[in-house]
């Protein structure tokens, strides 16, 4: 698990991150998911059968309580050469537009868009736990977000 403050709106918003491994055969443990104000659905540019998991896992998450949660499609290595990529930007963004959600390629070693992407997120689980807060002076606020 991995605890962050994120600036939003010049609040510090401490969000705890914590990744489910999946077992791609059994497919999601939705109690994984307990607790949870948002989901990361993650991929990897080089790799089309991470990619091709997301589809099957959103369903299972359209057919679960956590249907609502807002959920972030997040393809990682972006750093890497174009040559290595499999999965390219404008399927991904289909996928993502498809679904009413964000989409980012990040890079955890050069750092490309994490900050953006764990912004965005929090925002909307803040604006969909506490309607109305994001606006407001409150300066303690907490979220937790799923990594699959």
């Amino acid at each position: 698990m991995q605890i962050r403050n994120v600036p939003i709106k010049g609040n510090q918003v401490k969000t705890r991150f914590s990744e489910v491994k999946q077992d791609r055969l059994r497919g999601i443990n939705m109690m994984e998911l307990k607790g949870a104000h948002a989901i990361f659905l993650v991929y990897d540019l080089t790799n089309q059968e991470s990619f091709e998991a997301i589809t099957p896992m959103l369903r299972e998450i359209a057919r679960s309580p956590h249907a609502s949660l807002p959920r972030t499609l997040i393809g990682t290595k972006a750093d890497l050469a174009l040559s290595e990529r499999v999965v390219e930007a404008s399927t991904a963004q289909k996928l993502a537009n498809s679904h009413n959600m964000p989409f980012y390629e990040t890079s955890a070693r050069d750092g490309i868009n994490i900050e953006q992407a764990y912004v965005t997120t929090a925002t909307a689980m803040i604006k969909q736990a506490n309607p109305g807060t994001v606006n407001s002076d409150e300066k303690k606020q907490s979220c937790k977000c799923t990594i699959l």
